[in-house]
């Protein structure tokens, strides 16, 4: 829709749960959570911002029940330079959420943290932000390595979304 809320128009269709949308740095494209394949599959979709060439860019599934709040992808971040996005998954067996990084072009994935959720790019592209997935309530900051830099808070308050000021 146009800023002032007129010309909204639906982008997909498919009746399913579709979440965690993020437009690409340039407002070409669009990353979000999809559940629509069916139980037990999970996907990243990637598609063009007036909603065409709607396309899977990463997919697994989950050993979880249809119902388990853990069984997710969770908020995709697009790099500044938009070629990479970083996202949490429950992506196998350990009961911990990773931060992967993915390829937009290509779509192939790696794990960057290990036991990390809802990571957010630096606006410089060479940091991320990310809160640990277990009980502790803290942020830190990695590079794009995933090397662990320093933790950035020490609360027992919740401290989820982190972002960065722009």
């Amino acid at each position: 829709m146009n800023a002032d809320g007129s010309n909204m128009r639906r982008l997909t269709a498919d009746g399913g749960d579709n979440r965690f949308v993020a437009v690409s740095p340039d407002g070409t494209r669009i990353a979000y959570v999809s559940q629509n394949a069916g139980y037990p599959s999970i996907e990243l979709m990637l598609m063009n911002a007036d909603g065409s060439n709607r396309r899977v860019l990463y997919s697994y599934a989950s050993r979880k029940q249809r119902d388990d709040p853990g069984r997710y992808l969770y908020r995709p971040d697009w790099s500044p330079d938009g070629t990479q996005i970083a996202f949490g998954a429950d992506d196998d067996d350990d009961g911990l959420i990773s931060v992967l990084l993915i390829d937009a072009a290509a779509g192939q994935a790696q794990r960057l943290i290990r036991d990390g959720n809802g990571p957010a790019w630096s606006p410089d592209g060479l940091r991320l932000i990310y809160k640990p997935a277990g009980d502790r309530q803290i942020l830190f900051v990695a590079d794009t390595g995933g090397n662990r830099l320093y933790q950035l808070t020490a609360s027992t308050y919740n401290a989820w979304s982190p972002d960065w000021a722009r």
